[in-house]
């Protein structure tokens, strides 16, 4: 075997632990990754051998050599170019990882904000009672465009769901349909109920609330009066 054979092997054996990443290490969503280095992480083929078809008996043709030559000299390249761009792009790939376990919580959180259950809807019509009218309005003007989707507890009477869908869909399409993207309310089945809290917790929340809630005070400058002051500030 031939020193250049040699030392392509080590170069390719040497980073069978990074291979893995391969071409997917460049789709982390992470642009930063293509600062310094446009490509790939992952090695390329080695070239496959003639089977001693030259009659040299070394089992490469000249053609073969040189096409491994310039294989090692690329991997060589890619190794120089990933210790240059180190931790990229692995850090973004670890960034990704990480954040991914909080996207699941996230979403579950909105749900849990976001669900109706049997109070927000009339027992005899299903159709939505007037706390889950406010509660649908609540969704629609406060959470952020892509979370303005409401969720239904699913019973176990297909009858009453889709009677309570068809009820939240209309009053969102109704009264709300100027917020929404594609003009189709978001809504959908759940097997949440909505978040709650003890009175107890609540009531001390409320207060605390409203003791850290500044005074409200009518700016005044010099010379001005309390009348022309209000006359300005509207």
């Amino acid at each position: 075997m031939s020193k250049t054979h040699r030392l392509f092997l080590a170069v390719l054996f040497s980073g069978a632990g990074l291979m893995l990443l391969g071409s997917t290490s460049m789709a982390q969503e992470c642009s930063s990754c293509n600062s310094n280095f446009n490509g790939s992480f992952g090695y390329s083929a080695p070239a496959q051998a003639c089977g001693g078809k030259c009659g040299r008996g070394c089992g490469l043709c000249s053609g073969q050599l040189k096409a491994n030559l310039e294989a090692a000299q690329a991997n060589n390249a890619l190794v120089y170019a990933r210790n240059n761009n180190f931790p990229k792009p692995f850090n973004c790939a670890d960034r990704q990882l990480y954040f991914s376990i909080w996207s699941p919580m996230i979403d579950r959180g909105f749900e849990t904000q976001c669900v109706l259950s049997n109070d927000h809807f009339d027992q005899g019509t299903n159709e939505l009672n007037r706390f889950g009218m406010h509660t649908v309005a609540g969704i629609m003007q406060n959470m952020p465009q892509s979370r303005k989707q409401v969720f239904i507890n699913q019973t176990s009477e297909e009858i009453v769901n889709q009677a309570r869908m068809e009820s939240v869909r209309s009053t969102i399409e109704t009264f709300y349909g100027n917020q929404l993207v594609d003009g189709k309310a978001m809504v959908a089945f759940s097997s949440r109920l909505p978040a709650s809290i003890r009175a107890s917790r609540a009531s001390d929340i409320d207060a605390k609330a409203t003791e850290g809630m500044q005074v409200p005070v009518i700016p005044i400058s010099s010379g001005q009066g309390v009348g022309q002051a209000v006359s300005q500030g509207g």
